[in-house]
């Protein structure tokens, strides 16, 4: 991860993303966070993903790493036993889902807020 050439499609996006912010309960520097935030998401999850490899993937190794180590890391350990098939790979969804919930509560308190 390095720097890259900010070009149209950047701006394009970025563009979308501040205008579905428009409304007064957002600073300009908030709408900017907000985005970058959002970015920032999309990105670790790329970069976790890249090369091909899946979050399930990821979980069958991370799953082998703890194979006899449950004693040592036991919230872990249980927390991947519960992994099932329809409930793995929703690590971009779900964080997207909680970063516009908390974007959501803000702009909701700053607009029922008495003036």
């Amino acid at each position: 991860m390095g720097a890259r050439p900010i070009g149209p499609n950047e701006l394009g996006w970025a563009e979308q993303a501040v205008a579905a912010l428009d409304g007064d309960a957002l600073t300009g520097s908030e709408k900017l966070d907000v985005t970058a935030t959002l970015a920032g998401h999309v990105r670790a999850i790329a970069a976790q993903t890249a090369g091909g490899a899946a979050e399930q993937e990821l979980n069958a190794a991370m799953g082998q790493l703890l194979a006899g180590r449950a004693d040592r890391f036991p919230a872990l350990a249980a927390a991947m036993s519960a992994v099932t098939p329809d409930t793995q790979d929703q690590a971009l969804s779900f964080g997207l889902a909680r970063i516009l919930d908390g974007v959501q509560l803000l702009i909701t308190e700053r607009s029922t807020r008495p003036q």
